[in-house]
């Protein structure tokens, strides 16, 4: 969004249950930080960054995106929980 844009009611309405609906992956970002942070190997210094990234989106609620920004923010997210969920129950068996 734009200096100056503004949402429509339904709009601000779907961009509110999208952001709620996104709050649910901040633990997971948060351990991932974590982790990262843990990590001595500096080439994973852009993936804590993005993970930082997405966390202070998600932790800001008074920062509007775009709506589809927010979409891929999504996709992102159910990704990569997909994959670090796919590999630590690969790691338990």
């Amino acid at each position: 969004m734009r200096f100056g844009e503004r949402y429509t009611t339904s709009e601000m309405d779907e961009y509110d249950k999208k952001f709620a609906e996104m709050q649910k992956y901040i633990p997971f970002l948060e351990a991932m930080i974590e982790r990262l942070q843990n990590v001595k190997d500096k080439s994973r210094e852009v993936q804590l960054q993005k993970m930082q990234s997405l966390h202070g989106i998600l932790s800001n609620s008074k920062r509007k995106l775009k709506i589809e920004t927010l979409q891929r923010c999504e996709d992102v997210l159910q990704k990569l929980h997909n994959k670090v969920e796919k590999v630590d129950t690969t790691l338990k068996s």
